[in-house]
């Protein structure tokens, strides 16, 4: 498809219409109104904020700038407490500054309590240099559609998202990335080319952002000097994985424009089945435990990761596996094995012949089992527990502490 026909067509399909527009900032302005503190000053942060939110958007970020001369000793999150539940049902969401969550009207506002800081180095929380994010986008208000066109590209494709259970871009980046080139077509272009370490410095703040940036900033295969701190890396916690994939994705854009790159596609189970055909595919249910939605979806990831290491680590040929979290409900994990059944024993190696103590040591371990040599080395045939993936499976998600203590609940499909 040409590119100019398949970008309008994005585009009428994730802009917002100035109905919703109108209404979604109606309905913020009257959230505002309702929060009075002295010495304060209140700012729509986020995408909203910045011009580059997509349609349906389901929540609104709203940061309360304290003044830092009044506050800076004070308790903030308290105050700002205090204040929410004169008006409205309040979540408290925890972390290194507390913030909240309402809802009004049907739309989820997160209320976040910051000092009104001027330059980054006034910042006592990451939070407080929010402001300063959205001023530098605004600045862009042209590649606003360029930048939602990024958005839901990374959306559509599983890179969206800096949670540390996703890893991958977060809104500001993909604004950082989309301004540095100037349009998404030519953030394309140039990402497909990446390879190795890649480095953005748009405000050409730093001479050697490698050499001049703390070594553990500079980690991550992605590094974005933000252009409003410059000792701190936007991408740091950016994968190898996300990183690898968004340029894949890339070079198969190029390849073959089409409308599929743009959609979010649901989980679906018959798919997977369709793919497993000829296979065995293990499907389960995660109920998640309750609290803040980074921490929920790290628990849920280091489960699915153990059970993957776990299940080769005992021998089972594991063929593909993955997850899927809507960040609300239940989260499912898949899994898809060859359709075999292990053999009866598994040979686990011993020490070399030579070192007499300790193959006499070995032998004693696993009396009245089957014993043989290979590469000059003991060798013990031991039984093994469970020679069918599924059982295997299921005795990990009933017995392991691991398991259990980072969900409310799994069980198979």
């Amino acid at each position: 498809m040409n590119f100019s026909k398949l970008k309008n067509n994005v585009l009428k399909a994730i802009v917002p219409s100035k109905e919703q527009e109108r209404k979604i900032f109606k309905l913020t302005k009257e959230v505002i109104k309702r929060i009075t503190i002295r010495n304060t000053k209140i700012l729509i942060g986020g995408s909203l904020g910045k011009g580059t939110w997509l349609k349906n958007v389901a929540d609104v970020d709203i940061y309360v700038k304290f003044d830092i001369k009044e506050y800076n000793k004070k308790d903030i999150s308290q105050i700002l407490l205090k204040e929410l539940k004169k008006k409205y049902k309040v979540d408290v969401v925890h972390g290194s500054r507390d913030y909240f969550h309402i809802f009004y009207n049907g739309l989820k506002f997160e209320i976040i309590p910051i000092l009104d800081i001027k330059i980054a180095e006034e910042a006592e929380n990451i939070t407080d240099i929010s402001p300063l994010h959205v001023k530098w986008v605004k600045k862009h208000k042209k590649l606003a559609n360029e930048i939602r066109l990024t958005k839901q590209f990374c959306k559509a494709n599983g890179i969206y998202g800096a949670e540390s259970y996703i890893r991958g871009f977060s809104g500001y980046v993909v604004e950082i990335l989309t301004v540095h080139h100037k349009s998404f077509l030519k953030l394309v272009k140039s990402a497909a080319a990446w390879s190795g370490k890649t480095v953005i410095d748009t405000n050409r703040l730093l001479k050697d952002p490698l050499r001049e940036m703390n070594r553990s900033k500079i980690e991550s295969p992605l590094v974005i000097v933000d252009p409003v701190q410059e000792v701190r890396n936007a991408s740091a916690t950016v994968s190898n994985e996300k990183y690898n994939l968004f340029i894949k994705i890339c070079r198969d854009f190029l390849r073959n424009m089409n409308l599929d790159f743009f959609i979010e596609t649901p989980f679906d189970t018959n798919e997977l089945k369709a793919k497993a055909s000829g296979k065995k595919l293990i499907l389960m249910n995660v109920k998640p435990m309750q609290g803040k939605v980074d921490v929920i979806g790290a628990k849920i990831l280091k489960v699915f990761e153990h059970l993957r290491k776990q299940t080769l680590m005992n021998g089972f040929n594991l063929i593909d596996s993955g997850w899927s979290w809507d960040k609300e409900g239940v989260a499912i994990l898949w899994f898809i094995t060859a359709n075999e059944t292990l053999p009866l024993n598994k040979k686990h190696m011993g020490p070399p012949i030579k070192v007499s103590k300790r193959v006499e040591n070995f032998r004693e371990k696993h009396q009245g089992l089957e014993f043989g040599q290979e590469n000059n080395c003991i060798y013990v045939m031991k039984p093994l527990k469970f020679r069918k993936v599924e059982d295997f499976m299921k005795d990990m998600i009933e017995t392991e502490p691991y398991i259990l203590d980072k969900v409310k609940e799994i069980k198979f499909i």
